[in-house]
């Protein structure tokens, strides 16, 4: 078979599910596929995702122009950039990851009109990140990229649904679904020495822990797992919470902490006595997940958050607000729970449920883990991918 030269374009190095996405389809699909990787700069607030290419030995290069925000002098450099890489590496397959990476990438490939066209959505910005008018721009500049699109990938049903029938992206011939995929041999099973260290390092007692991972940032809602800290601190002293990663919201989240009377812990210093701490990144895995007892999400707005399905990987029990691809990880009363966003009593009060109940909590852990086993293991992913990838390729070649 001819080598099929795939450019994978990410919108940035930072810790989450696309650059797992990215790497895993990169290193461990056949050696038919010859895979280039860009992606743009991480924002300061950001952990860089360097480490989990590194890992995996696979290559990634920088566009130092590519970021986040909008900026027109940068973002026409990088259309420019990018121009050039495909004229030079001649790509069978371009396959864009988020909004930014994805506009680039489609708006270059109108050049390359052979080139056959992937976008994966690992979330969306058609709500709760900015006012009306911004957002229905957004979903315009979509459905009109769209056209350049051979194949839309979600990472979950609800979330197709969400882009396909309420935003009326695209028809839904063009949407396929294909769930984000870990490497379960990384999830160390040697979990009572890591719990050990994680109780002496932050001087956790005989305290239940709850945890939240993710960005410090609106979309991530920390104001209302901070609410359900002080509701449920107000009846019982034998839980501590913690607020895993960093962002932009970091100092404000402090300070709503503390305007609810929070003993706050956010210096490398731990403090013996303590109701929340705020840890910052923590790139190893087998550093947070075994420590916590209960992984809660509090998002507004989510594809289907890694932080879920890893804490699955590890057997915990998980609470979230039922928000994009949420429904899709969580079976109610099987391997976690999931609530309204407006029903913060609700999200309390099953809280307290699983505070109350180890057997219970022990066993939606091992109905988790069995789930993500069946559903996101890393070579599912690759494999549905692969087939993709495939089949576009051979309908361009009996259409030529």
């Amino acid at each position: 078979m001819k080598e099929i030269k795939v450019l994978r374009i990410l919108n940035r190095l930072n810790l989450g599910g696309p650059t797992y996405n990215a790497v895993f389809l990169s290193k461990y699909i056949s050696s038919n596929f010859k895979t280039l990787i860009l992606a743009g700069k991480k924002l300061e607030s950001e952990e860089s995702s360097k480490f989990i290419a590194d890992k995996y030995k696979v290559k990634i290069k920088i566009l130092n122009n590519m970021s986040r925000s909008i900026n027109f002098f940068n973002d026409l450099l990088s259309i420019y950039e990018v121009f050039k890489i495909i004229r030079k590496y001649k790509p069978d397959i371009v396959h864009t990851h988020a909004s930014k990476s994805g506009f680039i990438g489609r708006f270059v490939c109108i050049f390359f009109p052979k080139i056959i066209v992937f976008h994966t959505y690992h979330g969306h910005t058609f709500h709760s990140y900015f006012n009306r008018y911004i957002s229905n721009l957004f979903i315009l500049i979509e459905k009109l990229l769209a056209f350049r699109t051979d194949k839309i990938i979600t990472i979950s049903e609800t979330q197709r649904d969400e882009i396909c029938k309420k935003f009326k992206i695209a028809k839904l011939k063009k949407f396929e679904v294909v769930n984000l995929g870990i490497n379960l041999e990384e999830f160390s099973r040697n979990t009572d020495i890591q719990r050990k260290k994680f109780k002496k390092k932050y001087k956790i007692n005989n305290k239940k822990v709850v945890g939240i991972i993710g960005r410090l940032t609106k979309i991530k809602n920390h104001k209302f797992f901070i609410d359900v800290v002080r509701k449920i601190l107000d009846n019982r002293n034998d839980v501590v919470f913690f607020i895993i990663g960093d962002g932009e919201d970091k100092k404000e989240l402090i300070h709503y902490a503390h305007k609810k009377n929070l003993i706050v812990n956010s210096t490398k210093k731990i403090k013996k006595t303590y109701d929340i701490c705020f840890t910052s990144w923590v790139k190893n895995l087998d550093d947070i997940y075994p420590g916590i007892d209960i992984v809660c999400n509090t998002s507004l707005n989510e594809g289907t958050p890694l932080s879920l399905i890893e804490a699955m990987a590890y057997r915990k029990p998980i609470l979230a607000t039922n928000v994009g691809g949420v429904k899709d990880l969580i079976i109610n009363g099987y391997n976690g729970y999931y609530t309204d966003i407006e029903n913060k009593k609700k999200f309390v009060n099953l809280l307290k449920d699983l505070l109350s109940k180890k057997s219970k909590c022990n066993k939606l852990g091992s109905n988790g883990y069995n789930f993500v086993n069946k559903k996101f293991a890393h070579n599912i992913l690759v494999s549905k991918m692969e087939k993709l990838y495939l089949n576009e390729i051979s309908k361009k070649n009996k259409n030529r």
